[in-house]
């Protein structure tokens, strides 16, 4: 068997053996080979980073991001729902599960992981019949680790001092009590507090960090039955005090301790039956240790130390396994991170490294030189609640996002216009007559999956929702569409005009002419909309275009005839709205984005005393706004419809009087905007709206009926019209487009 390919940041992620990710590749993920067909023989494929993972302990939740493996950008790609207090995130050998362990509901999640698209589902860990419960423990867990064969799983209970062993189930679930096989709980003699389990990178060895007793316990695992057994000499002690994390070389000569209390690494070799042995004194590294990362090819240690203003810092590893100190990045011997970092971990390729800040709900991504070791800092992403664990799962195709399809709301024409989209050249085809809609629609919408489409009905006051056939695109109205967007439909809301998704596809926000929010909350399976406890909600006046960040945390509305934008908090469970403050805009504000990485909002200013881009800054702790240095920023005359592309780079803005799109560059660092030269559109641009893949953006022209298709450059954001302009029905108002994962 080969061994598996492991990750050796804190949480040791087990990820794809070679072997796994080669049949992955022949069974669908990244759409490779057909069944039955024996491959020519080759090289192994060599793993990419395919998607990365964030387990976020203030809201119970997982965020999931597309990898680039050319950037390292991290794609905000939708969140899923786990146990109360996520602190570990550990995906098994296989690459198929993911689990949390919780510290407050003391239970262990089990998700399973769509391999196509990244979606995370919960799953049953104890095998119960129809239901999806968690896997209970004896105490609080908080890592959870898989010995090399993926049959068996070793859980750090932290204040009963012990470590559970779990038989792994072919579906995923893990043995609990009552069920195949209770977990044996090994009790810890002589150490306490139990915060890390590693395991050796090729010997049946397994290691838990104490931060109760500073040691290091050295375990044999029976690879046939999962039991531990303590080896002669173990305890290790740590060479310092509260003993947070452990790295182990890629060859499994060295292994390091990061001591948070006492501020030193404890430096160690790694004798032939696997026990530690320290080597030399401890290294002080004048910080607060907490996490540490070891880079795929053994060079370089990075650790982070956990305090209000956090940093990172680079070692070099040395022939004989000593650590020297070297510069962060350029003169900076420690490179600046977020407010009380959390966890690290480094792709399979070993060029990035990400780190989640707990304390400002941020996610620092770093560029690793290949040749000094040394970080450039490449974007900050927002995060949920109180992110904590970060794993990557591996490949060997990259994550890619193909368009597929377009729909256009033709307000005057009561009709959908669906069309494929020409992923070579983003050029539109029709897909059959446009649909009737239930009224006039306002406004289209997705949810991130594309297995849905909504549309706002002015005149009938309601959504219409259809199912997208995934393989032609054809929409089917849903049983019970259209819904009410009030649960008296003799009551005063009335005028629904714009419509937006929250990323889990679990609630959809309906903003309304009368001064509201009508919230739902969606059916998986159906796509139908159930009106929440406490809709609607109310806003300023006449919120023409409303948007829920890429992180599900928070929403934004822009308020037309008050000149301001509403923000709301999302409650993760319930999806209910709470203000978090009202914000000064431009002249009739009429549409509003969010960029990619939720730090920024951007609003086109419609009215004729502005004729601008009102740009802000997102607190990650409470979705409030700033104003960005240089806001608001010119643009055409009526600006009445913003997009942004998919990596955050450009922002388009489609200029209604002066017949144009307006294309800008994003500043990373604020947010700020720089205009690029105007390309024409058709008579009276409506909505703009940028594909997923970010190659193509599309504009709808109300006076016209038609869609104008451009191509975007890639370095520059710069338009060029495609050859083709789609037909439209009467009056096109809004457009979406959808793109599948490959």
């Amino acid at each position: 068997m080969l061994n598996p390919i492991r990750l050796t940041g804190p949480l040791n992620t087990p990820i794809l053996t070679l072997l796994s990710l080669f049949l992955l590749s022949l069974t669908g993920c990244g759409g490779g080979g057909s069944g039955g067909v024996t491959p020519p023989p080759g090289p192994a494929p060599v793993p990419v980073a395919r998607f990365a993972y964030v387990a976020n302990t203030g809201d119970d939740t997982i965020s999931v991001f597309i990898a680039n493996n050319t950037t390292g950008q991290l794609i905000h790609h939708g969140y899923a729902l786990t146990g109360d207090g996520p602190t570990s995130l550990t995906i098994d050998p296989s690459g198929l599960f993911a689990y949390t362990t919780n510290t407050n509901s003391t239970d262990i999640s089990l998700l399973t992981i769509d391999s196509l698209s990244g979606e995370l589902n919960l799953a049953d860990c104890n095998l119960d019949t129809g239901a999806t419960d968690n896997c209970f423990t004896n105490g609080t867990p908080v890592s959870l680790a898989f010995e090399s064969t993926g049959r068996y799983a070793y859980v750090a209970n932290h204040n009963i001092d012990t470590i559970s062993v779990h038989a792994k189930d072919p579906s995923g679930a893990l043995s609990a009590l009552g069920i195949v096989q209770a977990p044996i709980d090994v009790t810890l003699s002589g150490s306490s507090g139990p915060t890390q389990i590693r395991v050796h990178p090729d010997k049946d060895v397994l290691y838990v960090v104490h931060d109760g007793s500073s040691d290091v316990g050295v375990y044999d695992i029976n690879t046939s039955d999962g039991t531990l057994l303590e080896a002669a000499g173990s305890p290790v002690v740590s060479g310092g005090t509260g003993a947070m994390d452990m790295a182990i070389t890629p060859d499994g000569q060295y292994a390091y301790v990061a001591n948070q209390t006492s501020g030193n690494l404890g430096v160690f070799s790694i004798d032939a039956a696997g026990l530690l042995v320290a080597n030399g004194s401890v290294l002080p590294t004048g910080g607060t240790p907490h996490a540490l990362a070891m880079d795929t090819s053994g060079q370089w240690l990075y650790m982070i130390s956990r305090e209000a203003s956090g940093s990172v810092s680079v070692f070099e590893i040395q022939t004989d396994g000593t650590l020297l100190q070297i510069n962060c990045s350029g003169a900076t011997q420690n490179c600046p991170l977020g407010n009380l970092p959390e966890s690290v971990a480094i792709d399979i390729t070993g060029q990035f490294i990400s780190i989640t800040n707990s304390g400002d709900n941020s996610v620092n991504v770093f560029v690793i030189d290949q040749t000094s070791g040394e970080l450039t800092d490449t974007r900050t992403l927002s995060a949920r609640s109180a992110p904590s664990a970060v794993t990557y799962l591996s490949d060997p195709v990259e994550a890619t996002v193909t368009p597929r399809f377009a729909y256009v709301a033709n307000f005057d024409g009561f009709s959908i216009s669906s069309y494929l989209i020409d992923a070579s050249n983003g050029n539109l085809s029709d897909i059959g007559t446009p649909i009737t809609t239930a009224g006039k629609p306002t406004a289209v919408t997705t949810d991130l999956s594309g297995s849905f489409l909504y549309a706002t009905n002015d005149v009938t006051d309601n959504v219409s929702v259809f199912a997208v056939n995934s393989g032609s695109g054809v929409l089917t109205e849903i049983s019970g569409s259209p819904f009410p967007i009030e649960s008296n439909p003799t009551g005063p809301e009335f005028g629904p005009i714009s419509i937006s998704i929250d990323p889990s596809g679990r609630f959809a926000y309906v903003a309304n002419s009368s001064d509201t929010l009508s919230a739902y909350s969606i059916d998986s399976s159906t796509g139908a909309l159930t009106l929440l406890a406490g809709s609607p909600f109310a806003t300023g006046d006449i919120p023409s275009s409303v948007i829920v960040d890429p992180t599900g945390r928070f929403l934004y509305n822009a308020n037309l005839n008050t000149d301001d934008i509403s923000a709301f908090a999302i409650n993760s469970t319930t999806g209910e709205l709470t203000l978090a403050g009202t914000f000064a805009a431009g002249d009739a504000p009429n549409s509003i984005v969010v960029d990619p990485s939720g730090r920024f909002v951007y609003v086109a200013n419609n009215g004729f005393l502005s004729f601008n881009v009102s740009a802000y800054t997102i607190d990650p702790l409470t979705g409030t706004l700033s104003s960005v240095p240089g806001s608001p920023f010119s643009a055409g005359n009526a600006p009445i419809s913003i997009t942004v592309d998919p990596l955050g780079e450009f922002v388009y803005v489609a200029n209604r009087s002066t017949q144009n799109v307006t294309p800008y560059t994003i500043n990373q660092s604020t947010g700020a905007l720089t205009a690029g030269t105007n390309v024409s559109t058709e008579l009276n641009p409506q909505a703009i709206t940028v594909d997923p893949s970010g190659r193509y953006v599309y504009v709808t022209n109300g006076d016209s009926s038609s869609v104008s298709g451009y191509s975007i450059d890639a370095t520059t954001g710069a338009l060029t019209s495609t050859s083709l302009t789609a037909t439209t029905g009467l009056f096109p108002r809004s457009v979406v487009t959808t793109g599948v994962v490959q």
